[in-house]
């Protein structure tokens, strides 16, 4: 990661990276918003923080 990217950049690239890793591996179906915060290294509250809560992936 790029690191000239403020604290909630670095965040949200984290959430996209798991959730794409996730996505892949596990499917889109099988996949939580607690196992994207888990495999990014995040709270799940974190989701709400850096996006807005009506959007989707």
């Amino acid at each position: 990661m790029n690191e000239d990217l403020s604290k909630s950049e670095r965040t949200r690239e984290a959430i996209l990276s798991a959730a794409a890793r996730l996505f892949r591996y596990e499917s889109y179906y099988a996949t939580t918003m607690r196992d994207i915060a888990q495999e990014a290294g995040v709270e799940a509250a974190a989701y709400t923080t850096i996006f807005n809560p009506r959007t989707r992936f």
